[in-house]
C-alpha cells in the first residue's frame, strides 16, 4: 500500500514538474521573441537579464535539483536569444555559466556530431583520449563565442567527469546558417548540452583557456584544475583557484601567470599549493635564502582584493611582498588545518608586530578616507577596514583579521584608541565607524579619546556603537567620548571641527536614559564653539516581533522626543537602523 501511495505521489510530482517545465519553456520562448524584436538596438541592458532560479530534472525516478547559470552582455543579443534558447532551457540564468554536471556517471560517452553520429567510445580508450581534446576545445570555443560568457567554472574532482554532446531536441537552438545541409536544421537546429563521462584526467585538466575561446571572459573559477594552456583573456577580472594542491605549476610560473592578468581585480586562493611549496621546517627557518631565487613580479595594476584560505606560508609571503606601494588591498587570511600552522603563526605575528601597519605595502592606509573599526572582546576579534574613494574605480580596501586569543587578549578600548591614533595620524579620514562589543577591562579616560579624535581633523561623519559592560571604577566610554567631542582640548585644539553627522547607538532604554544628558552637553558645547553638528542620527534596535506600523509609531514618538531635546543644537534629528553597525561585522543583540 505504501509503495502504491509512493508511486502516486511520484506521478503527481512528475506531472507538476512537467507543467512547470512547459510554463518555463513558454516563458523562455516569449523572452526570446521579445529579444528578437530588439534587433535595431543590438544590445540588451543588464537589467533585463533573465533569472531562472531552479531547474528540476528526473533521473531514474529520483528528483535531483541541478543548478546552472548563464549570463552575458552580448553585442547581438537578438541573435543569441534566438540561437541559445535550447541551451538556456537547461540552465539557471544569472551571472555565470557552469560547464559542469557531475550528477551522472556513465560508463561510456556518446558524441553526436552535426553531420551524423560518431561511434561510441569506451571509457578511457585510446580513441577517446585522442579526440577528447579536440572535442573540448571546439565545443567550449563554440559556446564561448555563442553565449559571450562572462564567467566559467571548471570542476576537476577525484572522479572527474566532463564531456560535450549535441542534442537534437525540439524548440529553438543554434543553427549553422543557410550553408547547413541537414534537412531539419532550419526547424530543429543543433543544441549544445553539457553532459558527463568518466575520464582519467591528471592534475592538469586538459581544457585550454585563452582570449580566443572566451573573448569576454571576466571571471574564472578552477577547482582542483589548472588549464593545459592559459593565456589570460584581456577582460579577466576575477580568478579563483580552489583545492589546487597537487598541481604541476611552480611558484615562479604562478607569479608569472598572475602578472599576465592585466585587468585582474580579485584573486582568491583556497588550499593552494604550488609544486615547490612543500618545504620542511628546516628550510622554512632559512626563508630568505630559499626565497631569493624567486623573482617577484608586479601584481596587476587594478588588483584590489586578495583572499587566501588554507594556503602555504610561502604563497602568502610572496604575494605580500609583491604588493605595490600606493595601493590599498583587501587581504583576507582565513587559515586552518595542520598544514597551515606556519601561516597562522605568520599572520598573527604580522598583525601583532605590524600594528599600526608600518610596513611599506600597508602605508596606503594613511590615505584612506572611510574607516570601519571593530573590537569584539568576547570573541577576541579585532579588525580594521579602510576604504579609499576613487573616481574611476570602486573603493579599494584593506582588511586584516585574526582569531588568535593570545595576541588580542590585552586589547581593550584604550589600546584600541591608541591604535586609531597611530594608524590614521594625519590621514584624510572623513567617515569613521566604531563598533565595540564586550567588557571594558581597562579604564579609558578622556585623554585617550582626545588623542584619537584629535588625529582626525577632517572627520565629517562619526558613527559609534559601544555595547560594553563597564567594571567598577570605569566610566562608560561613550560618556568620555561625548565629553571630548563637546569641547576643545586643553591646548586649544578643536576636536573634529568639520564634523557634520553623528550617529549613536544605545544598548537599551536604560543606557539611552543615562546617555541623553551627555549627548545634550556635547551638542550644546559644539554649538557654543561654532562647530554645530548638522545631523544627529539615533540608531534603533529593530525587533522582528513588531510590525511595520508599530515601528512607524515608535520612530515617530522617538523623533518627537529627540527633537524636543536637541533641536536647538542641531539642524536635523532622525532615526536610523542599528543593522548599519552589524554590516561592519558586529552582531546586534
Amino acid at each position: 500500500m505504501s509503495q502504491g501511495s509512493g508511486d502516486d505521489e511520484l506521478a503527481v510530482r512528475h506531472q507538476e514538474l512537467t507543467k512547470q517545465r512547459a510554463a518555463l519553456d513558454r516563458e523562455l520562448l516569449s523572452v526570446g521573441r521579445a529579444l528578437n524584436a530588439m534587433q535595431p538596438a543590438n544590445k540588451l541592458p543588464v537589467e533585463l537579464l533573465i533569472k531562472i532560479f531552479s531547474m528540476i530534472q528526473v533521473d531514474n525516478g529520483e528528483y535531483t535539483e541541478r543548478w546552472y547559470s548563464v549570463a552575458g552582455v552580448c553585442k547581438y543579443w537578438y541573435e543569441v536569444a534566438n540561437n541559445c534558447i535550447s541551451l538556456w532551457r537547461r540552465v539557471k540564468l544569472g551571472s555565470s555559466i557552469h560547464l559542469v554536471d557531475v550528477s551522472l556517471a556513465r560508463p561510456d560517452v556518446t558524441v553526436e556530431g552535426v553531420r551524423g553520429r560518431l561511434p561510441d567510445f569506451v571509457n578511457n580508450s585510446p580513441a577517446l583520449e585522442r579526440i577528447r581534446g579536440h572535442i573540448m576545445d571546439n565545443a567550449l570555443r563554440h559556446i564561448g563565442k555563442m553565449a559571450m560568457l562572462v564567467e566559467v567554472l571548471v570542476v576537476h574532482d577525484k572522479r572527474p567527469r566532463l564531456s560535450i554532446s549535441e542534442d537534437h531536441s525540439e524548440g529553438y537552438g543554434y543553427s549553422n546558417g543557410p550553408e547547413e545541409d541537414d534537412e531539419d536544421s532550419d526547424e530543429r537546429g543543433q543544441y549544445m548540452d553539457i553532459t558527463t563521462f568518466e575520464g582519467r584526467f591528471t592534475a592538469t585538466l586538459e581544457i585550454p583557456v585563452d582570449s580566443e575561446m572566451f573573448p569576454r571572459l571576466q571571471s574564472l573559477t578552477l577547482i582542483t584544475a589548472i588549464p593545459s594552456r592559459f593565456v589570460p583573456p584581456p577582460a579577466l577580472r576575477t580568478l579563483h583557484l580552489y583545492d589546487c594542491v597537487r598541481m604541476s605549476l611552480t611558484m615562479g610560473a604562478f607569479l608569472t601567470l598572475i602578472s599576465q592578468c592585466g585587468a585582474l581585480e580579485e584573486l582568491s586562493l583556497r588550499r593552494f599549493r604550488p609544486m615547490d611549496d612543500h618545504l620542511p621546517a628546516s628550510i622554512e627557518r632559512n626563508a630568505p635564502k630559499w626565497i631569493h631565487p624567486i623573482r617577484p613580479v608586479a601584481l596587476p595594476e587594478h588588483l584590489r582584493k586578495v583572499s587566501m584560505q588554507d594556503i602555504a606560508p610561502w604563497t602568502a609571503r610572496l604575494l605580500e611582498g609583491m604588493a605595490l606601494p600606493g595601493r590599498i588591498y583587501l587581504l583576507v587570511a582565513m587559515t586552518g588545518g595542520r598544514d597551515c600552522l606556519p601561516l597562522n603563526r605568520f599572520w598573527d605575528k604580522a598583525l601583532h608586530d605590524a600594528f599600526p601597519y608600518s610596513k611599506a605595502h600597508l602605508r596606503p592606509l594613511r590615505r584612506a578616507d572611510t574607516v570601519r573599526i571593530e573590537l569584539d572582546t568576547a570573541a577576541i576579534r579585532y579588525r580594521i577596514a579602510a576604504h579609499s574613494s576613487n573616481k574611476q574605480r570602486e573603493n579599494g580596501a584593506f582588511m586584516a583579521t585574526s582569531n588568535n586569543e593570545s595576541v588580542h587578549r590585552a586589547k581593550c578600548i584604550p589600546d584600541f584608541l591608541t591604535d586609531i591614533c597611530k594608524l590614521f595620524h594625519k590621514a584624510p579620514v572623513t567617515d569613521l565607524t566604531v563598533a565595540v562589543v564586550g567588557t571594558l577591562g581597562k579604564k579609558a579616560d578622556e585623554n585617550h579619546w582626545a588623542t584619537a579624535l584629535k588625529s582626525l581633523p577632517r572627520l565629517r561623519c562619526l558613527a559609534v556603537s559601544l555595547r560594553v559592560k563597564t567594571k567598577p571604577g570605569c566610566n562608560d566610554p561613550l560618556i568620555d567620548m561625548l565629553k571630548v567631542l563637546g569641547r576643545p582640548c586643553s591646548d586649544g585644539t578643536e576636536i573634529c571641527p568639520k564634523l557634520e553627522a553623528l550617529t549613536l547607538h544605545f544598548i537599551d532604554t536604560n543606557h539611552e536614559t543615562a546617555m541623553l544628558p551627555s549627548v545634550e552637553d556635547c551638542l550644546k558645547g559644539r554649538a557654543a564653539h561654532g562647530h554645530r553638528v548638522s545631523r544627529l542620527i539615533i540608531a534603533l534596535n529593530r525587533l522582528s516581533s513588531k510590525s511595520a506600523d508599530e515601528w512607524a509609531a515608535i520612530e515617530e514618538s522617538t523623533l518627537e522626543r529627540y527633537k524636543s531635546l536637541f533641536q536647538p543644537y542641531v539642524e536635523t534629528v532622525c532615526c536610523g537602523d542599528a543593522s548599519y553597525f552589524s554590516q561592519a561585522g558586529v552582531k546586534q543583540q
